[in-house]
């Protein structure tokens, strides 16, 4: 038995032919156009370079300092994990514990030290009391010293006077009045006129002839004022007395007299050195 031919249209690609072509001459027209921009590109390279070279240096810098800074992080946090290794959930509360109580050890320390420095300030303000009364003391001492050292030298002195005043026969007149001025010893004899000047601690002799106006000449040189005249008159020396007490009224001078013997002497205080 033959077989039935079919003259029915059979299945036509020619659409699928022409979605397919179409699609490969797209990628062809993109694939052409990314050459061109990629030629494009590789021309223009040396200029974009240059620009992207002082970028890529500015990067370079800031990622080293980001690079270093995360190097000291990782660093402290390492640290940190290291100081912690020790701690953790399970022995929390033990380790709170030590550290309470090593605060609660510091704290009494503290207190303790606190209360010696207390002490120790009282004792410091005790010994600069003591210190000051001391030193008041030793003032008052080295007041004292000086006082008996002066003593001492005027003890010194006096015993030096006196051994002196003792070896000494004739009278001693002192130096001062008592209306405060200086005496003045004029010793009138025949031939010599002796003056002890206590004012000038000086003694002054005045030998024939002319002793009188000699006497003036002298008398006219010092200041009447301050002094006081005491004349002691001695045999033979009568006529040179009155020409003497003369001359002192008329300078209006202080004066007084007495008539002693041939042999007498008379010291005033500073031919002794006695004050």
């Amino acid at each position: 038995m033959k077989r039935r031919r079919s003259y029915s249209g059979g299945v036509s690609f020619f659409a699928f032919q022409d979605i397919v072509t179409g699609v490969v001459g797209i990628f062809i027209l993109i694939t052409i156009i990314m050459v061109l921009e990629l030629v494009d590109r590789v021309e223009s390279a040396p200029a974009s370079t240059s620009v992207n070279m002082a970028e890529l240096q500015a990067m370079l810098a800031e990622y080293t300092v980001e690079s270093i800074r995360l190097q000291d992080e990782y660093d402290r946090r390492v640290e940190t994990q290291g100081q912690s290794a020790s701690l953790n959930k399970f022995n929390f509360s033990q380790e709170m514990e030590r550290l309470k109580s090593g605060l609660e050890i510091a704290k009494t320390e503290k207190a303790e030290l606190e209360d010696r420095i207390d002490a120790l300030d009282s004792s410091l303000e005790a010994i600069n009391s003591e210190k000051l009364e001391v030193l008041g003391e030793l003032a008052d001492l080295e007041e004292s010293r000086e006082r008996i050292e002066q003593l001492k030298e005027l003890a010194k002195k006096m015993a030096q006077t006196s051994a002196i005043v003792e070896q000494t026969t004739s009278p001693i007149y002192r130096d001062d009045m008592p209306n405060g001025r200086s005496l003045c010893v004029v010793v009138v004899g025949d031939s010599v006129l002796t003056i002890k000047d206590s004012a000038t601690q000086s003694v002054k002799r005045i030998t024939v002839p002319r002793i009188p106006g000699r006497f003036s000449t002298w008398l006219a040189g010092v200041g009447v004022r301050q002094r006081h005249f005491f004349v002691l008159v001695k045999p033979g020396g009568a006529q040179n007395f009155a020409d003497i007490q003369s001359a002192l009224q008329e300078s209006r001078a202080s004066f007084g007299f007495d008539v002693v013997g041939q042999d007498a002497e008379f010291t005033l205080a500073f031919e002794l050195g006695v004050k």
